[in-house]
């Protein structure tokens, strides 16, 4: 029933999707490139730069060097832009990286697993992490409807 009701009633702003018309440029994307980011992302270089980054593969034109150029065809091509080629790089977008974050916890758990008697202080330390961070909630819990109250309370007044 509610696909039905979205396409009779089509909500939204109209106007949004008459913007989205011929004007906009598709981005080029590969499959391989697509499955070889994902295995980038998975394994990051940095894990503290995975919290906010991920890699991603962008195209961009690159002009040839020519270092002599004898006549005027190869000048003309080179200003007309027939020269150029398109390069594949790596760039660092915003985003955290919650598949490079999985992969290092499960490899940490898995680690610690194996190590036996020899992990269980930083076992402990981790459940003694868990119990500190869940007792922070509980109390922003307890004082959040507090504040929001004040919040209200100061906009009221």
């Amino acid at each position: 029933t509610g696909i039905i009701l979205v396409l009779t009633i089509h909500p939204g702003d109209p106007s949004i999707k008459q913007d989205l018309g011929e004007g906009t440029e598709g981005k080029k994307v590969s499959t391989l490139d697509t499955l070889l980011d994902l295995l980038r992302n998975m394994f990051p270089e940095n894990i503290v730069a995975a919290t906010f980054q991920q890699a991603q593969t962008k195209y961009v034109t690159v002009r040839p060097k020519i270092l002599k150029v004898n006549d005027t065809l190869h000048l003309e091509l080179l200003n007309n832009g027939t020269l150029d080629y398109v390069k594949a790089a790596l760039e660092y977008n915003d985003g955290i990286n919650v598949l490079g974050i999985i992969v290092f916890c499960i490899a940490l758990g898995i680690s610690l697993s194996q190590l036996g008697a020899e992990a269980d202080v930083m076992i402990q330390f981790f459940a003694i992490m868990d119990k500190v961070i869940m007792k922070l909630v509980m109390t922003v819990m307890w004082y959040s409807p507090f504040g929001i109250m004040c919040l209200i309370m100061g906009k009221i007044l």
